[in-house]
Formats: structure tokens, sequence, C-alpha cells
């Protein structure tokens, strides 16, 4: 799981206007908190999706469900155990 955090962060900071350094960001940080608008938010699930292989479940398709990157990483691994 450690691993696929850095790749996140690393993904998170590509795509995502952030207010503060990606490494300055807690794992329960709303990214709403520190920039991400919903325009952000498409990008960076399709990037996800691209990257780890994977299609969001359409239920966490809204910003709510997917806000910080320890939700992330749940569905990360939820898609990859289902796949």
């Amino acid at each position: 799981m450690e691993n696929y955090e850095e790749k996140l962060r690393e993904i998170i900071g590509s795509v995502v206007p952030l207010t503060i350094s990606i490494s300055e960001v807690d794992l329960d940080t709303d990214f709403r908190m520190i920039g991400m608008d919903s325009l952000a938010f498409i990008n960076l699930v399709t990037r996800i999706e691209d990257s780890f292989e994977i299609i969001f479940p359409d239920e966490k398709l809204i910003i709510e469900e997917a806000s910080t990157i320890q939700k992330l990483l749940v569905i990360i691994q939820e898609c990859e155990n289902n796949g």
C-alpha cells in the first residue's frame, strides 16, 4: 500500500493544482480544502484509472467519495481485489 501511496501522490501532484505541496498533504486532508475542483477531480480519476489499470465504480465517481489520499487508496485496493 505504501508504494501505491507514492505513485498516487505523484499523480495528484501532476494533475491537481494544489495550494500546498503534495508532500505536505496528510492522508486525510480533503483535496477540496487545498485547491481541487470538479474538473481536476475528473482528470485525477482518469489518470488513476490509467496508471493503476482499474475502473472506478460509478458510486465512487463523486468527489465526496474520493476526496482524500486515504479514500483513493481504499478505492484502488478494492478495484484491484474485485478485478
